[in-house]
């Protein structure tokens, strides 16, 4: 399930909004979420060479 908000995320074309909607989620939680991403796997997810890869 981990993986679930930074693949919405991603789909939405990065959107914090369109992706809170479609996972059910606080735009804040899914804010929080994608930080922790970030920092956990040491990566930028406003590099769009970073998203393109995943």
């Amino acid at each position: 399930m981990a993986h679930k908000p930074l693949e919405a995320y991603l789909d939405s074309g990065r959107s914090i909004q369109r992706a809170s909607e479609r996972f059910f989620l606080h735009k804040n939680t899914l804010y929080y979420r994608i930080r922790k991403i970030e920092e956990l796997c040491a990566v930028s997810l406003e590099d769009e060479n970073v998203c393109f890869s995943l």
